[in-house]
């Protein structure tokens, strides 16, 4: 009856709906119980939007779930999911999951859209299942039917399409989780749909839907539950575009609330407004070569909000070095300097070109022709006639560079900058959820080019950490708790060394306090050919784990790791992928796979998930995470590097941990690089 009762005023609302129809709202579709992309429990076929970010939780029975979600590409969407159980499953639920979904046709005027997926790819546990769905949107109204294998097949009845492959058409036990040899698999399939209706109050939608999970790993593990009602009734609010609220009357007898955050982290406001650029002046107004001094130049160019470090002038040619400002794309720089220099050299010169580094490691040369500017002064030239005129090609150091007046700023500088760090675990074993904020404090001293003295310190600021009561076998991160006893902590000092082995090799050596738990010496070189998208790395490290009860002292533990870095950036805006293969902090071996999307205002958003071969148990263990930086440029006009990050991953975990630490060459590199320079060109005369 009650079942009745609310389907029958959600009917009456959608009646209300039709009489009044609304537009389209342009907003972030709406998430499930388990943050992926749909009505209540079942999926639809829409995505989150390109790049999109979304983090929330479900709360009811018989599970509570957070999830984190990302769309690092246009046609796919992944969903870091911890779904914990409200009664005793034997922790075979207490685990992270990874959800996948990809769009296999867009929606058109005459095409549905067509997507495939997976709860739970990654990760063990009984809420695993495949499916296939097919969304439509009609005004007011939007209605998905799709086809389900493993939980989405509970009430099934049609035979498995894929049975003849293989053992795709053995019985399918929930409780084995996903894996390539269960996609797909079980003797039967099931149907899924539904509707959600937009409403005439603005932001509220009503949802219907026909679920055939039938919950019966959970039911055979209590007794109390009964075999669930499929249908499924709700609502959804969003009062700003940004949030969603929800709650639903699920399985005929359970009431979950669900909220979720989504938003789009390459429109958030982290650029303050740069300084007018410099003009562009006419050969006709440059000054002469016999007023022309290296020491004026470099003013001209630090003036102009660039950081200069060396210039050379020739007959014909003006070139300058440049570290990088975080605030502003490599590109903007280059363009700033060279509007700088035809104000600042002769009218001989007639090809200038700028060289980009960081912290004294040059990556980049950018030669452009002095009367493509001018053109562009008047308004005859653009970006694009700029580009078909330049040149760019690996850096040459300033040593290397020929020229009749040179001048080199290489006095000892630094940098200091801040750190706003929440880190959030949902999958650790000790607690359901564990969290700690810090603020931590780095600065960096450069007392000649390529070498780097750092120091970090961190302010403990909330945490609910606690001592493992597992045993023991590898000690890597499990005791935190002790971290955070410490109001104040010295989080690393190093000294490291950066140099270019050849024009597309880079080298650093770090050695010191590295991270919170380990210190010791590492060494990585990486291999990225100029103009190319992959990238090669190697790293090795012998770690010495440091006392956490002390700031200085170091137990007699340590142990020497490695990885195979393998980088790739696909031609889509932003996107970085990475694949490591190595031994972890915790003697395991394993895999770990990265997607992480740079945007232009700075935000760059990671998620990773590893594979190791567990703590010698012989079981394998799985764990993944998401990182989020945002820079906080607006907010730290000076500490040009400062941010605020949030990472979601276990932090009491020790298997599958490699080392925090800093420097990490294709980090650096990235910013100037190649492909980061034509994706900023547009921006070349801002």
């Amino acid at each position: 009856m009650r079942v009745r009762a609310v389907a029958g005023m959600l009917l009456g609302l959608v009646l209300a709906g039709a009489a009044h129809p609304l537009a389209a709202q342009e907003a972030v579709p709406t998430a499930n119980d388990y943050g992926q992309t749909g009505l209540i429990e079942m999926p639809t076929a829409w995505t989150l939007p390109d790049g999109y970010v979304r983090l929330g939780a479900a709360v009811g029975e018989p599970y509570r779930h957070v999830f984190a979600g990302f769309a690092p590409l246009p046609r796919l969407e992944t969903t870091l999911r911890h779904s914990d159980p409200t009664f005793d499953l034997d922790n075979a639920v207490d685990e992270l999951a990874v959800d996948v979904k990809v769009v296999l046709v867009r929606e058109t005027a005459f095409w549905p859209q067509i997507v495939i997926g997976a709860r739970q790819l990654f990760g063990d546990g009984p809420l695993s299942g495949e499916y296939v769905a097919v969304s439509r949107h009609w005004r007011w109204l939007d209605v998905t039917v799709g086809i389900g294998w493993g939980r989405y097949a509970g009430r099934g009845g049609l035979p498995n399409p894929f049975g003849h492959l293989g053992d795709r058409g053995d019985v399918r036990r929930p409780q084995d989780g996903s894996s390539l040899d269960t996609l797909f698999a079980g003797e039967e399939i099931g149907l899924f749909g539904g509707i959600e209706a937009r409403l005439p109050v603005p932001g509220l939608s009503a949802l219907i839907e026909y679920s055939p999970d039938d919950f019966a790993f959970e039911r055979a593990r209590d007794p109390d539950l009964d075999r669930p009602v499929p249908v499924n009734v709700g609502l959804s609010w969003r009062p700003v575009p940004w949030l969603t609220a929800g709650v639903a009357f699920e399985q005929g007898e359970a009431v979950i609330g669900r909220l979720a955050l989504s938003f789009d982290p390459g429109r958030l406001p982290t650029r303050r407004a740069p300084r007018p650029p410099p003009p562009i002046v006419d050969r006709a107004a440059a000054p002469p070569a016999g007023e022309v001094t290296a020491d004026g130049v470099l003013a001209a160019l630090g003036a102009a909000g660039v950081r200069p470090r060396a210039v050379r002038l020739g007959g014909t040619r003006a070139e300058a070095w440049l570290d990088r400002d975080p605030a502003l794309p490599a590109a903007t720089q280059i363009g700033r300097a060279a509007r700088a220099l035809t104000g600042a050299v002769p009218a001989p010169a007639a090809g200038l070109a700028v060289t980009v580094g960081d912290r004294g490691l040059d990556v980049s040369r950018v030669a452009l022709l002095r009367g493509d500017l001018e053109r562009a002064a008047r308004h005859a030239g653009s970006p694009e006639e700029l580009w078909r005129d330049a040149d760019v090609t690996t850096a040459v150091p300033p040593a290397n560079a020929s020229g009749t007046g040179s001048a080199d700023d290489f006095a000892p500088r630094g940098a200091l900058w801040g750190e706003l760090r929440g880190e959030l675990s949902v999958a650790d074993e000790e607690r359901d959820t564990l969290y700690r904020v810090s603020v931590l404090a780095e600065g960096e001293v450069w007392p000649w080019s390529g070498t780097v003295i750092g120091a970090a310190g961190r302010i403990a600021v909330a945490d609910n950490l606690v001592l493992p009561t597992r045993t023991i076998t590898a000690l890597v991160r499990s005791d935190r708790a002790f971290l955070a006893d410490h109001r104040a902590r010295l989080e690393r000092a190093y000294i490291a060394h950066l140099w270019r082995l050849r024009e597309d090799t880079f080298a650093r050596v770090t050695t010191g306090y590295l991270e919170e738990a380990y210190a010791g010496t590492t060494g990585e070189l990486l291999w990225r050919p100029h103009g190319r998208r992959y990238a090669v790395g190697a790293r090795a490290a012998y770690a010495v784990r440091r006392d956490s009860t002390s700031q200085i002292k170091l137990f007699p533990l340590s142990i020497v790791t490695g990885h195979l870095d393998l980088y790739y950036r696909p031609p889509l805006n932003g996107l970085e992928t990475r694949l490591s293969a190595g031994r972890y902090l915790a003697g395991d071996l394993g895999v770990t796979g990265e997607v992480a999307r740079r945007f232009d205002n700075g935000v760059r958003i990671g998620a990773h998930i590893t594979a190791t071969d567990g703590d010698g148990s012989g079981t394998p263990q799985v764990s993944g995470g998401l990182r989020l930086s945002i820079p906080l440029h607006v907010l730290a006009p000076v500490a040009t590097r400062s941010r605020a990050t949030l990472r979601v991953e276990p932090l009491l975990r020790d298997v599958g941990q490699q080392l925090d630490e800093p420097l990490r060459l294709y980090d650096l590199t990235s910013p100037l690089a190649y492909d980061a320079i034509v994706r900023g060109w547009p921006g070349v005369l801002d």
